[in-house]
């Protein structure tokens, strides 16, 4: 199962954070949101609309520098 979260607003409030995740079912095809492995922090860019994916696969990963210049964050 691969569903997106809403996360927070970005440091600069210029977008909103989602993360990407993907979590395994079990075999009655149930799935623990709490579960899920990270495949990507993106942002949505407010004033135009873009998404921009940090790929990031980890809280602590820096994330790719076009995803930085939008959200303001390291």
């Amino acid at each position: 199962m691969e569903y997106l979260i809403y996360d927070r607003e970005s440091k600069n409030g210029q977008c909103g954070l989602y993360v990407y995740y993907r979590s395994e079912t079990d075999e009655d095809g149930s799935w623990d949101y709490a579960n899920g492995t990270i495949i990507d922090i993106c942002a949505y860019v407010y004033d135009s609309g873009d998404v921009i994916c940090s790929g990031k696969t980890h809280w602590e990963d820096i994330g790719s520098e076009s995803y930085r210049e939008v959200t303001g964050e390291e």
